[in-house]
């Protein structure tokens, strides 16, 4: 009896853990070769050859620090440092994107998948609906973002790799 209420007890502790998905947190930088351009949302969104230029140096590396219900990203390039916070509640919350416009976004889990999404702006007057999806490999070292961005009938689709930094 004494083992089935220690195993209750274990269960219990490690339920709440596993509700938070995977842990995020650490240093993280671009695999270039491994991550697929920005192109085709950039296209969609009608961005200008300079704005592509400075905005390729914007999410290269980046810093992330995940607690029980958010998680903050921490971006550190030209225009500053930026703190990117995701509330896991699924409810719209205001954050800075990378270039440090608020955006706002829901964010969820999905089983070990975080998922965000929010409306953003598309060419000249239109909008559409970005979402990001973030899951870590088996070891941990790899986070996969898949960037989805629909307006319309169009739609881009643009994965990028981020490899921990040890």
């Amino acid at each position: 009896m004494k083992n089935v209420v220690l195993a209750v007890i274990f269960l219990a502790i490690l339920t709440p853990l596993r509700a938070l998905g995977a842990d995020f947190s650490g240093q993280w930088t671009l695999d270039s070769s491994a991550s697929e351009s920005m192109t085709p949302i950039f296209d969609m969104q009608e961005v200008s050859w300079a704005k592509r230029q400075m905005a390729s140096t914007l999410d290269k590396s980046f810093a992330i620090v995940q607690g029980a219900d958010r998680m903050t990203v921490t971006y550190s390039n030209a225009l500053g440092t930026i703190d990117q916070v995701l509330l896991f509640n699924n409810q719209p919350h205001t954050t800075r994107n990378p270039a440090g416009q608020n955006v706002t976004l829901k964010t969820q889990w999905r089983g070990e998948t975080l998922v965000s999404s929010g409306s953003t702006p598309v060419g000249e007057a239109g909008t559409g609906i970005v979402t990001a999806s973030r899951t870590l490999s088996q070891d941990g070292n790899t986070l996969n973002v898949t960037i989805n961005l629909k307006s319309g009938d169009q739609n881009a689709t643009v994965k990028r790799v981020f490899r921990r930094v040890q």
